[in-house]
């Protein structure tokens, strides 16, 4: 493989997370969330097998706002969804929380919106918590910093002449 192209492959790998990484709603105080509170019109629950991994698709609509809220991957271990499917029917009132950064992007009916937490009355689906800890954490940046350091390593490595 060239040496340009695995270096600018594996750099690009990095920037990808450190893209993704300032790309996320700052989560700092109660300030930086808001609460939506609706009538829940639809959800779906989906697993997609495919080639390399499984797709999950967790989406609710609410009555009163065109947008799909979803729940990200990163949060479906916090997520009780047999709770919600047992608790929670077409209807019934809801509590959502989303970064409210977001605000914007509930009233576009293209827009999948990431929510980071689901109540219905005192029962808690999925909580705050566990979802801004997961949110904020830092993986994202020592991800990037590890495979920028790689391939410049790489390429510096190769141009020495100390790995053919």
């Amino acid at each position: 493989m060239n040496t340009y192209t695995a270096t600018i492959a594996v750099v690009s790998f990095g920037m990808f997370f450190f893209y993704h990484e300032f790309e996320r709603p700052k989560l700092n105080t109660s300030n930086d969330i808001l609460q939506l509170e609706g009538k829940v019109i639809n959800y779906s629950f989906k697993l997609k097998p495919s080639f390399k991994s499984t797709l999950k698709q967790y989406y609710i609509w609410l009555e009163n706002y065109p947008c799909a809220f979803q729940i990200k991957a990163d949060f479906l271990s916090y997520f009780y969804q047999t709770e919600f499917e047992n608790e929670v029917k077409i209807g019934d009132k809801i509590t959502l929380s989303i970064p409210k950064e977001f605000q914007s992007q509930i009233w576009d009916r293209n827009k999948n919106v990431f929510i980071l937490s689901v109540s219905k009355n005192s029962t808690t689906f999925l909580s705050l918590e566990q979802t801004i800890p997961e949110e904020n954490s830092n993986f994202d940046i020592y991800a990037g910093l590890f495979f920028v350091t790689v391939g410049i390593g790489y390429y510096i490595l190769k141009k020495k002449k100390v790995i053919t």
